[in-house]
């Protein structure tokens, strides 16, 4: 048995990247990139349509043998940017409960300094997903109880 071969090193993916981008336009995949990004926002900064919030990764868990792990400070601080009107719904759950995650699902830049921003266009906390979980169900159990009453 032949052991498995290790995955490309980061010298490796930058030169994949460098080939990435010379192929032409025409013949370049589209795609678009969507994050999910769960945890507790370290700060805030309220702007005049929206709020900044930044936020810290951990490291992630394990990934499959053959790609290459991620890179020590390859991620850094990222800011998630939340429509005022999604923060007023979310910010009161965070200020309740200190051990609540906040979940955001958005759209990522990156700048050319390999910095992230997110873009969000879905906000909520793991409580107010749980809680709404829960209201469906007894909607559901209502629905069910006025069908078979009838």
């Amino acid at each position: 048995q032949t052991p498995p071969s290790a995955p490309p090193d980061w010298d490796e993916v930058r030169e994949l990247l460098v080939w990435a981008a010379a192929q032409p336009q025409t013949e370049r995949g589209e795609f678009v990139v969507k994050a999910t990004i769960v945890g507790r926002p370290k700060g805030m900064r309220k702007l005049e349509t929206c709020v900044a919030v930044s936020m810290d990764p951990k490291r992630p868990s394990p990934l499959p043998r053959g790609v290459p792990d991620v890179p020590e400070g390859a991620i850094g601080t990222v800011i998630v940017m939340i429509d005022n009107r999604h923060w007023q719904k979310v910010s009161p759950y965070l200020a309740k409960d200190k051990e609540d995650d906040l979940v955001c699902e958005g759209y990522p830049v990156f700048d050319s300094k390999g910095k992230t921003v997110i873009l969000a266009h879905r906000v909520f906390t793991r409580r107010m997903h749980k809680e709404q979980k829960q209201r469906g169900k007894q909607k559901a159990k209502e629905k069910k109880r006025q069908a078979s009453a009838k």
